[in-house]
């Protein structure tokens, strides 16, 4: 079973702690720690998770958010969700407006 609340921010943190990890433990450059994290948040596991809980693979931020957040934990714009438009958060009939 998959949480809805804070599985974004939460897959944010995982992803960088994973490229931490992946830089303290291996002959990786830490000047690419972002673009590890950004990779996994990319093409990792967590985008499937949001998919399974509501039913689009997009992280539920937006532009303007993801504007506020530390750099090492904003997601790539590319998996931004976008705004709410007309109370249908996650539906596939277009209720994501970017």
């Amino acid at each position: 079973i998959f949480c809805k609340s804070g599985k974004d921010r939460t897959a944010m943190q995982v992803t960088y702690q994973q490229a931490q990890h992946l830089c303290q433990n291996s002959t990786t450059p830490d000047k690419d720690l972002l673009q590890y994290a950004t990779t996994m948040r990319i093409h990792g596991t967590r985008l499937p998770i949001c998919e399974k809980n509501v039913g689009q693979s997009l992280f539920a931020f937006n532009s303007l958010q993801s504007k506020f957040m530390p750099d090492v934990l904003k997601p790539p714009p590319r998996t931004l969700a976008g705004f709410l438009k007309g109370g249908r958060v996650f539906s596939r009939e277009g209720g994501i407006e970017t």
